[in-house]
């Protein structure tokens, strides 16, 4: 390690230190985590940098790339070295990105295990899945685990092949969104809320009064168009008559067995049984197998785990509980089974 590195180190270490004797602040607000990644800029890697590791070795000219999206789709929420392990976003999209400039990469294997989530955020894989056939015309099979249901299903209806297993859940075709209502608790116990709007639909979606009739109509004609999409989106990638995905389309969940009968699975098999069939069906039997992982710093990797295990370590309480209110802070649509 050069003086530098070193000097990072120590300059971190103090921070934690300090950081135990600081007033608390806001995740986004707190300055020793700020400084530290500002110290540590150039020095060590960011949390979306690609590292690769080989799965199975072969034809480095001719790979296959294993792109695997686990966990409810959901944005990023940020950077940091403390934030908490699952789905990454901003990761997920830099990998597809990178299919984009990697002529060595001649086929994908998507593994999906996702309730679905954020209609902009699957869309946003959608599209890059969409170019990624598009301009480098190579073939992505799917390979469904335990379940790829609503958003994990929309992601994964432009594939060249679909696998599930018999014990696979998909389906749950459709758009849910929902506000809490506290009017009659505020009512109850005598508390009013004063809402000053420029318009009468400015504060639609307020938990705290019931909605009107022309409300609950709007958010139904937003919901709907959401809905149409995902219809249609399964007709042109299924090749499948409109009229009979709006029958499947009624929210309901699909075994990898009722889904093979229906239409919306190709074959029944596991996640080798998919990665067979692309490299035979596709002449990359001799092809190098890999996946990109972040890359990562031991120092890092052991501050993260530091922070998280420090009980006093409030910032990270506060952290961990605004990300478990991303999905519930304001009214929004998804493609996501069993609700918000």
């Amino acid at each position: 390690m050069n003086k530098k590195r070193w000097m990072a180190v120590g300059i971190a270490l103090v921070l934690l230190v300090v950081s135990f004797a600081i007033p608390k602040y806001t995740p986004e607000d707190s300055p020793w985590v700020k400084e530290l990644e500002r110290l540590t800029e150039g020095i060590v890697p960011r949390n979306n940098d690609l590292s690769e590791s080989v799965i199975e070795d072969g034809d480095s000219t001719s790979r296959i790339l294993h792109l695997n999206l686990d966990g409810v789709i959901m944005g990023s929420q940020g950077g940091s070295y403390i934030t908490a392990p699952g789905y990454n976003h901003d990761f997920f999209l830099s990998q597809l990105d990178q299919v984009l400039v990697d002529d060595t990469i001649k086929g994908i294997l998507f593994t999906v295990n996702s309730p679905g989530g954020g209609v902009y955020e699957s869309a946003e894989i959608r599209d890059r899945i969409l170019k990624i056939k598009e301009e480098r015309h190579i073939p992505i099979y799917v390979s469904m685990l335990n379940l790829a249901a609503s958003g994990g299903y929309y992601v994964s209806a432009d594939a060249t092949k679909i696998f599930a297993t018999e014990e696979t859940w998909t389906g749950s075709i459709g758009v849910i969104s929902q506000v809490m209502d506290f009017s009659e608790l505020l009512e109850k116990y005598g508390v009013k809320v004063h809402t000053y709007a420029s318009g009468d639909m400015k504060a639609m979606g307020s938990s705290y009064r019931s909605p009107s009739e022309e409300e609950v109509a709007i958010w139904n004609e937003l919901t709907r168009e959401a809905y149409d999409k995902f219809v249609n989106i399964i007709v042109k990638g299924r090749n499948l008559p409109e009229e009979k995905v709006r029958a499947l389309a009624d929210g309901r969940i699909y075994t990898g067995t009722q889904a093979l009968n229906n239409g919306l699975v190709d074959e029944i098999g596991y996640q080798e049984d998919a990665l067979a069939a692309l490299m035979s069906e596709n002449n990359l039997e001799n092809s190098q197998v890999f996946e990109y992982t972040i890359l990562s710093n031991q120092f890092m990797d052991w501050f993260g785990s530091f922070a998280k295990f420090n009980k006093n370590n409030s910032e990270l309480h506060l952290l961990e509980g605004f990300l478990d209110r991303q999905m519930s802070s304001a009214p929004a649509p998804y493609y996501l089974y069993g609700g918000k």
